[in-house]
């Protein structure tokens, strides 16, 4: 795969200060009611950022370390996305937390 992204010490805290009222497990259930519902929030907002950052679904995976199928899944609502891996795709896409954090 293409190279990893190393997250800054600060890029890190930042994440894990706005996640940190929410557990892994929160974030799956928040996420499954919103794909219950009919609604991607998140996919949408990663394809558009993914989109503004002139980037194909396969160069965000790149970056990622993740298959091209997983970002399109997590894009179009199919596959709800660990919180990890939100913190990749939000590092990787330089989303401002506040965008994140009005998901939830």
């Amino acid at each position: 795969m293409g190279v990893p992204i190393l997250l800054s010490s600060k890029t890190q805290e930042n994440f894990v200060t706005v996640w940190s009222r929410h557990t892994a497990a929160e974030w799956r259930f928040d996420m499954e009611t919103k794909k219950n519902n009919g609604i991607s929030e998140y996919g949408e907002l990663v394809r558009q950022k993914r989109r503004a950052s002139e980037l194909t679904e396969e160069n965000l995976a790149e970056r990622i370390e993740m298959s091209d199928r997983q970002i399109r899944n997590i894009e179009k609502g199919i596959t709800i996305p660990k919180l990890d891996t939100v913190i990749k795709i939000g590092t990787a896409l330089d989303m401002n937390l506040g965008e994140l954090n009005a998901l939830g």
